[in-house]
């Protein structure tokens, strides 16, 4: 789920670095001027100021509610002309997110994080709760196709084991001749594989102990807790 709230909020951040791109940027030391200076925070307060030990850069980390937004200052070397450490801003909610955005030439990127977090703060809570639901609802599916599947299986000749993922459930049978056998099972699809399971894995151990058909069955893979048939 995190993955999903994370992709979220940095195809947000990539929209913003697009607008920004469009609109007149002032020099990037102005704008972090202006938010060391408290301007533009849109409700955000300062929650720390940090210097690294290493290099004095300084970093300022904002926070509001549940969503923090962090800066790091980066370091300008006016006799070259260019950053030494590059400046960079990190948007995060409830622990999720923080990827590192360079601001050096699209400073209105600081101005666009904040002006829009309290809506993205919205989205992202909407669809932590659409994902949690969809997760629940999959743990019950997942939960009732592998008692399905017990109950089913339970005469097979063969070993088997049952792996999950986010929308199916992987049977995997010990077939003859060091093959194994993977079959997908969808849950929104396993009412209709139920009448055809065990005449499907007749089929397939048929072809298997058919020396004239070749059939494309994987290996056996790594050793598995393999369920033996009582």
């Amino acid at each position: 789920m995190n993955y999903k709230l994370d992709k979220f909020l940095n195809n947000k951040m990539r929209e913003w670095i697009e607008n920004a791109q469009k609109s007149d940027n002032p020099p990037c030391k102005d704008v972090l001027l202006d938010i060391r200076q408290g301007n533009n925070l849109c409700g955000f307060t300062l929650e720390k100021e940090e210097k690294n030990r290493y290099d004095n850069e300084v970093s300022f980390t904002f926070i509001k509610s549940e969503t923090k937004i962090k800066i790091d200052c980066g370091i300008y070397d006016s006799k070259k002309r260019r950053w030494s450490s590059r400046p960079c801003i990190s948007l995060g909610i409830s622990g999720v997110g923080y990827s590192r955005w360079y601001i050096g030439i699209y400073p209105n990127l600081v101005y666009l994080v904040f002006k829009h977090s309290s809506e993205i703060t919205e989205e992202f809570f909407a669809l932590k709760a659409q994902l949690e639901k969809e997760a629940k609802i999959a743990d019950i599916s997942a939960k009732s196709v592998k008692a399905w599947l017990r109950v089913v299986l339970k005469d097979i000749d063969c070993e088997y084991y049952i792996t999950g993922e986010e929308h199916k459930l992987t049977l995997s049978l010990k077939m003859q001749h060091g093959l194994q056998l993977d079959i997908p099972i969808y849950y929104n699809k396993f009412q209709k594989i139920m009448p055809d399971l065990l005449a499907t894995i007749k089929e397939y151990e048929n072809l298997i102990n058919n020396r004239k058909v070749k059939v494309l069955v994987s290996n056996l893979k790594s050793k598995k807790n393999w369920q033996i048939r009582k």
